[in-house]
């Protein structure tokens, strides 16, 4: 669980800023339990998704969706492993109230 002020404090971060990112990429954010570097070194890249950074419990990913699917999860374990929850940034954003 995160409180609506982390979550403003999130956004107003723009974690996004400063990486370019194709047209009509989609940005989401993985929220992990417990704060843990991860598993391989970042960023990690497979098939128009890059899993960009972490920053204290949240790691950030921008993707393009792929007709193998939903890649970016499969990154996402592969750096964290499953004990996380993965929202879009405009979830996030809705989700602040922002």
């Amino acid at each position: 669980m995160r409180s609506t002020s982390s979550l403003r404090d999130l956004l107003a971060m723009d974690p996004y800023a400063g990486h370019a990112a194709s047209p009509g990429a989609r940005r989401v954010v993985t929220f992990l339990r417990d704060r843990a570097p991860a598993k391989v070194p970042l960023p990690l890249e497979a098939d128009g998704a890059r899993v960009l950074g972490l920053v204290d419990r949240e790691a950030f990913t921008v993707y393009t969706p792929h007709s193998k699917g939903a890649v970016f999860m499969v990154l996402i374990a592969k750096a964290f492993g499953v004990n996380a929850t993965t929202r879009t940034w405009e979830t996030v954003t809705r989700c602040a109230g922002a």
